[in-house]
């Protein structure tokens, strides 16, 4: 199962159960969710506060007590404020009770809620998971889906053709972030000239292919940082950043905090 990389020490769940849950506050390096999709099915809930989701461009305010299904390949960034939401990761392997499931989970889209049953009783299964519990976990995951299914919406997501000109230099960013990466070498690897792929990555992320780039070194940092096993400078250099005190000052600039504070307060 390929899931965003959240910091082990957010997560619940086994090895080798198709799902993963994650607790999500200020501390955790993703709490700033940059633009990014990948092939499972996700479920966020707010606990408390505000998040403004994006999916594929759209703007989707939630607030406590919401929640929202979203399907695999659909492009999402947030922006919390004052916010502590949770968030599921599950593999659409967990629709293979039949040829049938399949076909019709290929086909949700979207799905906002407010205080659905469904979704409170799958995150409090997960914040307590333990051997057996995965049953309950995937017959909640099945009544969800019904939810989801027989619900009428108006959070109509549009596909983005667009995204997949990014997704290149995107996956370059993921793989690459430790090395020196320029402009001219994303757009090359999108296969347009840099002036268009600039343009076309901040209508699409909302933010300029170099400040994804610094915001996704600075989330490779604080899983550094919190797995304790190197040093400030070393993580500096591993990340991409050629001089401390500028790592320093965006770390600051991204976390609120310096790199030493926030591997001293949360690790």
């Amino acid at each position: 199962m390929s899931t965003i990389s959240y910091h082990e020490n957010m997560q619940r769940g086994s090895r080798d159960f198709p799902a993963s849950f994650y607790y999500i506050d200020r501390t955790n390096p993703k709490y700033q969710m940059i633009a990014h999709w990948h092939n499972d099915y996700e479920v966020i809930r707010i606990l408390r506060g505000r998040l403004e989701l994006k999916l594929n461009g759209k703007v989707i305010v939630m607030e406590e007590g919401d929640g929202i299904f979203i399907p695999g390949n659909i492009m999402h960034s947030a922006e919390p404020c004052d916010c502590i939401y949770e968030c599921i990761v599950f593999s659409k392997s967990i629709f293979g009770a039949s040829a049938k499931c399949k076909h019709i989970a290929n086909g949700f889209g979207p799905a906002r809620f407010h205080n659905n049953a469904d979704i409170n009783n799958l995150f409090n299964v997960f914040e307590h998971l333990s051997d057996g519990d995965e049953f309950m976990a995937i017959s909640l995951i099945y009544k969800l889906s019904y939810d989801v299914l027989n619900q009428s919406t108006n959070d109509k997501i549009a596909d983005n053709k667009s995204m997949y000109k990014i997704k290149p230099a995107i996956a370059m960013i993921e793989e690459e972030y430790g090395n020196k990466i320029s402009l001219e070498e994303m757009a090359d690897a999108c296969g347009i000239s840099p002036n268009y792929f600039s343009r076309r990555f901040k209508e699409i992320t909302g933010q300029t292919p170099f400040e994804y780039l610094l915001a996704y070194r600075v989330e490779a940092a604080c899983e550094m940082l919190l797995e304790g096993s190197e040093n400030v400078t070393d993580v500096c250099y591993k990340c991409g950043f050629n001089d401390l005190s500028y790592f320093i000052n965006v770390f600051k600039k991204h976390m609120g905090i310096s790199p030493k504070a926030y591997a001293r307060n949360y690790k």
